[in-house]
């Protein structure tokens, strides 16, 4: 899918920003024959694009000894108590683009036997080496004229939308209080995604803290048009991370954000394995030397 990402901050300093991008959005049944038929992409071996089984969910050893996204994903929903009738899933995420990616966030839309979509899972990853998912039965809204099952198996349109407390520290410039509000529209030819942050305390009357969305035109899952897309937008998977340091750059010290102390993560089943060591250390030296100079008032 060819598309942007954007965010928009209103807590304390407002920013804004849109990147160009191209992402996945593929049936995880499908990932070992698109291995097998394309020659640019890779499931779990390396290739000009690859999707690895470790870069999702966290390790699971209690998937009958299966690292398995789907596995995973079933096992996942089972403590959540969404694993009835689970029979597939598609996977929103960026590939590995020579073997180097950081998503964000990944959303994996759950289908029961029925055909419906009847959870949504959306992994959260930061640059502390953690990640976390939320699991949530989001509230549908097929248009009139489509089949209440399965809306988009046939190109045809849906939304739906969904609420969870925030309950994972994902920035330094935020804490963990408010409430995301998830929306999502699907017809296998376009995807959109918008995730609002709201808290009671936010400076505008919608209670409005940031906004990022995600949006993307649908293009055949084939060699030549992950080669055009790589052509267009050449720093997908490379430079999301970079982007967010100069973000993070921008709001220390041109914008004087002052920065939150990260919280111990509650749920460690969610801790992330693979992310480079070497990122969580950085991150967490940058928060620690500017809460260091916040105390002595050097900064703010």
């Amino acid at each position: 899918m060819l598309g942007q990402t954007w965010h928009s901050r209103f807590e304390v300093r407002q920013r804004h920003f849109a990147h160009k991008l191209f992402f996945l959005r593929v049936d995880l049944g499908e990932l070992s024959q698109l291995s097998k038929n394309l020659r640019s992409f890779g499931y779990n071996r390396w290739s000009l694009f690859s999707v690895w089984d470790r870069d999702y969910l966290g390790p699971d050893s209690e998937s009958a000894g299966s690292n398995d996204i789907t596995e995973k994903l079933r096992t996942l929903l089972e403590r959540k108590g969404f694993d009835r009738d689970f029979q597939r899933a598609v996977l929103i995420t960026t590939p590995r683009v020579f073997g180097v990616v950081f998503n964000p966030v990944n959303f994996y839309l759950c289908y029961n036997r029925e055909g419906e979509l009847y959870a949504l899972v959306g992994e959260v990853n930061n640059t502390f080496d953690e990640s976390y998912a939320y699991v949530v039965a989001p509230s549908m809204a097929p248009k009139s004229s489509c089949p209440a099952s399965a809306p988009a198996e046939d190109g045809c349109p849906w939304s739906a939308s969904a609420m969870m407390a925030k309950a994972f520290f994902v920035s330094p410039f935020m804490d963990t209080r408010g409430s995301y509000h998830v929306s999502l529209s699907d017809d296998t030819r376009s995807f959109e995604c918008s995730v609002s942050l709201r808290k009671s305390d936010a400076s505008n009357q919608e209670g409005l803290s940031f906004v990022a969305g995600l949006e993307g035109r649908a293009r055949p899952f084939t060699d030549k048009e992950l080669i055009k897309a790589l052509v267009r937008h050449p720093l997908t998977g490379w430079a999301t991370l970079p982007l967010i340091y100069l973000h993070a750059v921008v709001l220390t010290w041109f914008h004087r954000v002052p920065l939150q102390d990260k919280p111990e993560l509650s749920d460690r089943a969610m801790c992330r394995y693979a992310r480079p060591r070497l990122l969580a250390r950085w991150s967490d030296r940058l928060r620690r030397f500017v809460a260091r100079r916040n105390r002595k008032g050097d900064v703010f």
